[in-house]
């Protein structure tokens, strides 16, 4: 049976990327959400109480700039130090704006990236377009609240047509062009090139090959790129013939505790899917590395967000699958950080 998995990941644009309405007036959206990660050690109490940001909120362009400078100040005031990242994220189903606050505690590192490459490798202009394309059509997908996906073969087909015309293009076009895209995404000197590529080769055929360049791209010093290489790779490992490509789930542990939201979201995505088999040298990989981190996750109020932590958590802890499943669909998360807790700090 074809296995599927829709995304909530609401990943179709940031919040600077937005545009006017049509009638040339701001446009205004309300805040949904507020969660953190990086707290260990941290009050986070008292971030909380003091953060000039709160859920009803209505933000705009103009006010965001003022609300980022304000945030920062504030954070810095209580924690000594500024925050890591602020990633705005539109939208929740109500189409309200998602907020995700970085900190720089005990459960934050920055992520040290691959030397940056400096070639003179570019893509086709048709291909780049197509990238640009798929961006816009997601956008306007996401503002919609259509962030529902197919990966079942392997390379992403979103539910709204527009999208899913883009990104059928793209899997033609990176058919014939593989090699071109590990090329650029191995060694363009323009981030902007490879952040178009990793896209544009999740839809190749698969092949050693692209999961070796992906897997390369995943510690690009570009934080965009890495997204999108290793958003490919965990959308490329629902394909039914994934498992006869090696995908080494021990260097995207680090993304779990990145100081941005984006590597922690498509780090705990793809390891979600890689623990699946809960072989035992990763999940003690994690659990000595980044439990914290993981707990962090699952208790976002976004359950498209949280499900992969809680998922690997519930692995970690060595809940049975099926329970497992049963209690994340019930909304079990108190339960399953308290059956990993027990499991990993009885008699400390």
């Amino acid at each position: 049976m074809l296995k599927y998995f829709i995304f909530l990941l609401l990943t179709a644009f940031a919040f600077p990327n937005w545009g006017q309405t049509a009638s040339s007036k701001p446009l205004s959206l309300e805040v949904g959400q507020i969660n953190y990660f990086g707290y260990a050690g941290l009050d986070l109490d008292s971030v909380r109480a003091r953060l000039p940001l709160s859920v009803g909120d209505s933000l705009t362009l103009s006010t965001f700039a003022h609300e980022q400078a304000s945030i920062s100040q504030e954070i810095q005031g209580i924690t000594g130090r500024p925050p890591t990242d602020l990633a705005v994220l539109c939208c929740d189903e109500h189409q309200r704006l998602l907020v995700y606050v970085g900190l720089n505690g005990k459960s934050s590192q920055p992520f040290v990236p691959e030397p940056p490459p400096h070639g003179t490798e570019r893509l086709a202009p048709s291909a780049l377009e197509l990238y640009h394309q798929s961006l816009l059509k997601m956008a306007r997908a996401g503002a919609h609240g259509e962030l529902r996906e197919d990966d079942s073969a392997g390379y992403a087909l979103s539910y709204d047509p527009e999208t899913r015309g883009i990104q059928l293009t793209m899997r033609e076009y990176a058919r014939t062009h593989a090699g071109e895209l590990e090329s650029v995404l191995r060694q363009a000197g323009s981030a902007r090139q490879r952040e178009a590529s990793a896209v544009l080769l999740g839809y190749a055929p698969l092949s050693q090959a692209q999961v070796d360049t992906l897997a390369y791209a995943a510690h690009d010093e570009d934080p965009e790129v890495r997204n999108n290489a290793v958003r490919a790779l965990g959308v490329l490992a629902f394909a039914p013939e994934a498992n006869a490509y090696r995908i080494d789930p021990g260097p995207f542990v680090d993304l779990l505790l990145s100081s941005r939201w984006t590597d922690r979201n498509k780090g705990s995505v793809l390891l979600a899917r890689l623990t699946e088999s809960r072989d035992p040298r990763v999940l003690v990989a994690i659990t000595e590395k980044a439990l914290p981190a993981l707990i962090e996750g699952a208790n976002w109020t976004n359950r498209g967000h949280a499900f992969a932590f809680q998922e690997i958590l519930g692995r970690v802890g060595g809940i049975p699958e099926v329970t497992l499943q049963e209690m994340i669909r019930g909304g079990q998360t108190a339960a399953i950080v308290a059956e990993v807790t027990k499991t990993n700090f009885s008699g400390s």
